[in-house]
């Protein structure tokens, strides 16, 4: 119905949301292109709510991989980092990350920019592990032989 009708593509001003499905690959893509712009609160929600409308589409639901080119970001506030994290450990959305989230790559300008993303990344992950293997690039189509990659935490507990 109308309420599964999701845009292929969302400019939420800060960045670019871009959704579809991989024919190779036979899952949902999600794509995110920071721009160079000041994120502001309600821009970063309706992010947010894009990207679990994405995850509820039926190609989604077939598994997605996710990319962050955030070449252009201006360096973010850990306080939206901290927000972002705090909306991917609520646990319907954890579990529903968990089994249908297949890939993440994370696209980074190289240099100065490159390690403090990957300080900020690590800070992210510790309050909001990741659910796959997250590949930290500088190009979009780079080996994952040549990334930082977070892993996901071998065993969680699993406690309820």
């Amino acid at each position: 119905g109308a309420q599964g009708a999701l845009p292929a593509e969302l400019d939420v001003g800060f960045a670019v949301l871009r959704q579809g499905f991989d024919r190779a690959q036979g899952r949902g893509l999600l794509e995110i292109v920071a721009a160079d712009e000041e994120p502001m609160e309600d821009q970063v929600e309706e992010m947010l709510e894009f990207m679990e409308a994405f995850t509820r589409l039926a190609h989604a639901r077939l598994g997605f991989s996710i990319t962050y080119d955030l070449r252009q970001l201006r360096v973010p506030s850990m306080g939206m980092l901290m927000r972002v994290a705090r909306w991917g450990a609520v646990e319907d959305r954890k579990e529903t990350w968990q089994k249908y989230n297949r890939s993440c790559k994370v696209v980074i300008r190289s240099g100065f920019r490159f390690a403090l993303a990957k300080r900020m990344l690590s800070a992210f992950f510790y309050a909001c592990p990741p659910v796959v293997p997250t590949y930290l690039v500088t190009e979009l189509h780079e080996a994952e032989e040549n990334a930082v990659v977070f892993s996901p935490q071998a065993d969680a507990g699993g406690a309820a």
